[in-house]
């Protein structure tokens, strides 16, 4: 019976659906991540494409949360810079598709990188399954670099600027709040006098 309000609660508000996909998208990865450290150091070498798919999936996972906490933010100054322009839930699913689709694009380079450089007996050797032996070129890691200083610019500067945005307009509205006061305490002050 409270399933369902809550479920509803969190499922008619962008923030907080946003936030949902955040938490889960942290569990996945935290599942991912132990089960290929647990499955590496247990049986040590994993087939290559074993190895490959377990790591792009962890990968898809890593580049999830900045995207999602820059959306978060936007989302929040949308609210509030804009209160009439509400985000719809639909708006919000598609935003989390963008938010896969971007990662996918990041990733998915990664396999087609080695597919050209490497052999197609690499992926059937055996590696301990960590990135670098699994995706072995340097063009990858110098992506990779590249890739993740470009998130942390971006995602900076969204949250700098939607919350520079929140903060003035907060100014603004106290600003216009205070209006009425003076002049109802000026005509006050005039009607004492005539």
């Amino acid at each position: 019976m409270l399933f369902p309000i809550i479920f509803e609660i969190f499922y008619t508000n962008p923030r907080y659906i946003l936030f949902i996909h955040l938490v889960v998208n942290d569990m996945i990865q935290m599942t991912l991540n132990i089960t290929l450290s647990v499955i590496s150091y247990t049986i040590y070498k994993l087939s290559d494409s074993d190895c490959c798919t377990f790591i792009l999936m962890t990968l898809l996972t890593i580049e999830n949360p900045p995207l999602n906490l820059a959306c978060m933010a936007v989302e929040c100054s949308i609210a509030i810079s804009l209160p009439l322009q509400i985000c719809t839930v639909r708006r919000t699913l598609m935003l989390i598709g963008s938010i896969w689709a971007t990662s996918m694009l990041s990733v998915l380079p990664d396999l087609f990188i080695t597919l050209a450089t490497e052999p197609l007996d690499f992926f059937h050797s055996r590696v301990f399954s960590l990135r670098q032996t699994a995706f072995p070129s340097l063009l990858i890691t110098k992506k990779r670099d590249i890739t993740y200083t470009v998130f942390l610019v971006l995602v900076w500067l969204i949250i700098f600027y939607t919350y520079f945005r929140i903060l003035f307009t907060a100014k603004r509205a106290s600003k216009k709040a205070r209006e009425p006061e003076t002049q109802s305490s000026s005509m006050d002050f005039n009607c004492c006098f005539v």
